[in-house]
């Protein structure tokens, strides 16, 4: 586009030269050719680059989805109690993230009432001074009489004077009419404050009421949820039903990863990183605060010669979750074993994945930057305890995150 501008204008040019026109009209026909070639050009780029890069994730939304229905469909047939478990804790996420949503909402609420309530308090003063000083005024008036601008005028004898005192009365009833147009002013205010204050105050009895009501219902879910996992921990309790399904955990996941990365080398998403992923090594900060109760390559319990590829964080509920660097999710769902997963691109093959979460604060497709916060703390994947799940993945390959992070988790 650029260069079909540029060799308009020389023809222009050409022309102007050939019709014997002014040199200088075909400079400035080039130069403008030019510029709005220059000017308008990476606009087309960039728009056109977006909507690229939206339908790549529209279609890599699309196979991700099939792959996870697929998944679903197998635990249903081979694995009855893992998708009840699969049902009852995405019910228990859904639950807890609206019950943390209402509540945000409600402190939000909560703060706007209080502003409006200082800001009627401060009116209130306002209003307080303005009427003194309107008072003192009217008192001042009062003492002169009812004819003041007659009698200060007729007990003055120096015309300049009589001037003087005229401008000092105009500047006195000026300022009274100031504060009567303020004092008006902050009534009607005053009026606006009042029923705000008043629809404020109903819209938070109503998401208290809304709030109490979702904890009763993730009450449910979480009952729910315990009587799943006791049941299927039960069936676990046998060596070899812990081991099948460690081993169907690690599938599962290895199959996401494969199609993830299958889905990414054809969409290839342009994530232009602050700074490229490898230059990051030992200097991340850990997702979640706790203590490091697993670590990378040691061997699992019960488990034959299953190795840990990434590491389990012992943490407290309801703590926070954050992307070690900046990316792209593109992946924010339950998978077994695993829970309510988030698996976020860093670019050049590198991902990190984080499981074991209650809420998911982010969906697939989001851009997240480093130490942004990206779910809550849970135990979901039948865990009894609150943990986090930590990998780092180098095109398909897990990586050691303690060599990535820096020294350990801070305590919580």
């Amino acid at each position: 586009m650029v260069y079909d501008h540029i060799n308009q204008a020389l023809q222009n040019s050409y022309d102007c030269t050939k019709a014997s026109s002014s040199r200088s009209v075909c400079s400035l026909i080039i130069f403008l050719c030019v510029f709005a070639s220059l000017l308008f050009s990476p606009f087309d780029a960039v728009y056109s680059a977006n909507q690229t890069d939206q339908a790549k994730l529209t279609e890599l939304k699309a196979r991700i989805q099939e792959l996870q229905a697929e998944l679903e469909t197998d635990n249903k047939k081979k694995d009855n109690a893992v998708y009840l478990l699969q049902l009852a804790e995405k019910e228990v996420a859904t639950a807890s993230k609206k019950l943390f949503d209402t509540e945000k909402e409600y402190n939000k609420s909560q703060q706007k009432l209080a502003s409006l309530n200082l800001e009627k308090k401060q009116l209130r003063q306002q209003m307080t001074t303005n009427r003194d000083y309107l008072t003192n005024q009217i008192r001042a008036a009062y003492s002169i009489g009812k004819q003041e601008y007659v009698k200060l005028l007729l007990n003055q004898e120096d015309p300049a004077s009589v001037a003087r005192m005229m401008v000092y009365y105009q500047y006195f009833n000026q300022s009274r009419a100031n504060q009567l147009q303020r004092i008006d002013e902050r009534l009607t205010r005053l009026k606006t404050l009042s029923r705000d204050i008043e629809a404020q105050s109903a819209n938070l009895n109503t998401l208290k009421q809304e709030a109490l009501n979702e904890q009763e219902i993730l009450k449910s879910h979480r009952s729910t949820r315990a009587n799943v996992v006791a049941s299927l921990s039960a069936t676990l309790k046998e060596k070899n039903n812990l081991l099948n399904s460690l081993v169907r955990d690690e599938q599962h996941l290895k199959k996401l990863l494969q199609e993830i990365e299958t889905q990414l080398n054809d969409v290839k998403l342009d994530l232009s990183p602050p700074r490229e992923f490898k230059q990051l090594k030992g200097q991340l900060g850990w997702p979640t605060t706790g203590t490091l109760t697993a670590r990378f390559g040691s061997s699992r319990k019960n488990s034959g010669s299953l190795k840990w590829k990434g590491v389990v964080i012992k943490t407290d509920p309801g703590n926070t979750v954050n992307s070690v660097a900046y990316g792209r999710v593109v992946f924010a769902d339950w998978l077994r074993g695993f829970g309510m997963l988030i698996i976020i691109d860093h670019g050049d093959g590198y991902m990190s994945l984080y499981g074991h979460n209650e809420q998911l604060h982010k969906k697939m497709g989001d851009w997240v930057q480093a130490n942004e916060t990206i779910a809550t703390s849970g135990h979901t994947g039948g865990q009894m305890a609150t943990s986090l799940y930590f990998e780092i993945r180098h095109k398909g390959k897990p990586q050691d995150p303690v060599k990535w992070c820096k020294s350990l988790p801070k305590q919580s």
